[in-house]
């Protein structure tokens, strides 16, 4: 009686007993399901920057943060938050999880926020002219410039 080759018998070490071919094959799924969902998790979501402009650009994001700031001055309201109303549709498009209007060393600023928890993610929007090089600080985050007086911020 001839034996062929077998890979669970080349694989076994010293001592192990022999494992089927059915068990082979599932240490092979497991293998390649996990290989595949580690790829998966290595594509990136589309940047703000490029959400911005899918959903009307800087310019219609700009305007739409006039409007919530205009809300803020006229109702004193500070906070909004998905699915509300009242956001405009180029910042209901991005999705965030708050919208914040508030003043930012004297700058008018709406804050988008699209992840909080342990990964915050958001954008600052300026609603003024600022000095060249103007940079806003959000903690210790990671703040980089998109489109003029609109920054991007990661922690």
């Amino acid at each position: 009686m001839t034996r062929s080759f077998h890979a669970c018998r080349y694989w076994r070490g010293v001592g192990e007993p022999e494992r089927s071919p059915i068990h082979t094959m599932r240490i092979l799924q497991v293998i390649i399901i996990g290989m595949t969902l580690l790829a998966s998790g290595c594509s990136r979501a589309p940047s703000l920057a490029a959400k911005v402009q899918t959903a009307g650009g800087s310019a219609a994001l700009l305007q739409d943060c006039q409007a919530i700031l205009a809300e803020h001055q006229r109702s004193q309201k500070e906070f909004w938050s998905r699915g509300d109303s009242t956001l405009p549709p180029t910042i209901a498009a991005l999705q965030p999880q708050t919208v914040q209007a508030f003043h930012y060393n004297n700058y008018p600023m709406v804050d988008i926020q699209v992840l909080g928890g342990f990964n915050h993610h958001g954008l600052m929007v300026i609603l003024t002219s600022t000095p060249p090089g103007f940079m806003p600080r959000k903690s210790s985050w990671s703040v980089t410039k998109i489109a003029d007086d609109i920054f991007d911020y990661r922690e």
